[in-house]
This record gives structure tokens, sequence and C-alpha cells, in this order.
């Protein structure tokens, strides 16, 4: 968002003017940010949100997911879904 990056951030740590941040927004091209249909704002996270995160699915618990859907394919439609005709 502006050459420090902490523009909009609540802690107030940007002291960008906004000369600055408008010659930093303004390094994107035009036809590129036409392309994007949707701009948001996205405040940065609490570190120890970013910490305490948990850890996630194992290989194995997402193994097990995929069998399960593959076994649901064969039993839907007797071969799986990149065999099938469109």
């Amino acid at each position: 968002p502006c050459p420090c990056g902490y523009d909009g951030d609540v802690s107030g740590r940007c002291r960008c003017r906004p000369e600055q941040i408008k010659r930093y927004q303004d390094k994107l091209s035009g036809p590129l940010l036409d392309r994007i249909d949707l701009h948001i704002t996205v405040p940065a996270l609490p570190i120890a949100d970013l910490q305490n995160s948990s850890a996630g699915e194992t290989s194995e618990q997402v193994r097990i997911r995929v069998a399960a859907a593959h076994k649901r394919q064969l039993a839907r439609q007797q071969k799986v879904n990149n065999e099938l005709s469109p």
C-alpha cells in the first residue's frame, strides 16, 4: 500500500506522505489494475494469532480423505472423474 508497508495499519507506524503513497501506487500500470475487479484492504494479523495457529491436517488424514473420495467416484460412476467423457 505504501513504501513502508504500513499504510492503513492501526498501529499508526506509517509516516509516508500522501504524495509518496500516490507515487508508489502509480507504479502499478493502469491496464493491470483494470483487470482486477475487487480491491480490499486486509489488516495485519497479530503475531500471537500467527504463532498459536493450529497445525492443520496431517498427511495421513489427507490420504484417508482422498481415498474416500476415490471410492465414492468409483461407486457413483464406475470410473474416476478424469476418465469421464464430456
